[in-house]
């Protein structure tokens, strides 16, 4: 649909920052801050280079509609 993101396919920590932030499986993870992510290396290049304590806004598709999510990573 659109050509680009991550799916998510699981939650591997139901406490971790994704799930407090609201990720869910099924969900197409599209942008973090502002950055487009096009594969997995995106993902993780923004992951490895963002700060401690950050919060990071993750533009998402959920279904049919377009969401956005903050996840702040652990201290």
């Amino acid at each position: 649909r659109h050509g680009y993101g991550v799916v998510v396919v699981g939650i591997l920590n139901p406490v971790g920052p994704g799930a407090a932030g609201g990720l869910r499986p099924g969900d197409v993870i599209l942008e973090i801050d502002r950055s487009p992510i096009r594969g997995i290396s995106d993902l993780e290049r923004i992951l490895r280079s963002s700060k401690q304590s950050a919060n990071l806004l993750d533009g998402l598709q959920r279904g049919d509609s377009k969401d956005l999510i903050v996840i702040r990573l652990p201290d």
